[in-house]
């Protein structure tokens, strides 16, 4: 485990510090999930998901999609709807 110490800007933002950066393999425009966690700041790496990931979980959902003759007009009209009753 590496510790380092940072300090904050005038703007909040944090420097990662160099050495867990390289530990971590963060690179410049990596993405991080930042939440709250009592009086903690917890930081994860966000990885890209595995190539066809998306499509292989997405599948299932194309296929009752298809079976149920869904359009993209009706997409469309199911969104309109639902903004038109949170207005």
């Amino acid at each position: 485990m590496t510790l380092a110490i940072a300090k904050t800007s005038v703007k909040g933002q944090l420097v990662i510090p160099q050495k867990i950066r390289q530990e971590l393999g963060i690179k410049k425009g990596q993405l991080m999930l930042v939440y709250a966690a009592g009086d903690r700041i917890v930081m994860k790496k966000v990885e890209a998901p595995e190539p066809g990931l998306f499509s292989m979980l997405a599948e299932p959902i194309r296929a009752r999609v298809k079976e149920r003759k869904i359009t993209r007009k009706d997409v469309e009209r199911a969104i309109t709807e639902i903004r038109r009753r949170k207005e």
